[in-house]
């Protein structure tokens, strides 16, 4: 059984109050715990096999969630 690295009650709770049932989030906090939810799910339940998929646009997870964090200013070194 691997480590918890989060409080998940916290995350649920923000989740609540941040996402909607479908769609985009309306803040960037939603859009960040969308993007940490996919990742969490792609490590987890895939192995990270889609991650690095680039066949579906171009771009992997990572990449999307990179630009998504630079359109809100937050630089690739704050993010690594």
């Amino acid at each position: 059984m691997k480590e918890q690295l989060y409080d998940e009650e916290l995350f649920d709770k923000m989740w609540d109050r941040l996402v909607p049932l479908q769609g985009e989030a309306p803040t960037v906090r939603g859009e960040v715990l969308r993007c940490a939810a996919r990742l969490e799910y792609e490590s987890f339940n895939n192995g990270n096999c889609n991650a690095y998929d680039t066949s579906y646009n171009g771009r992997n997870y990572y990449d999307e969630m990179r630009g998504f964090l630079r359109k809100y200013g937050i630089t690739d070194e704050e993010v690594d």
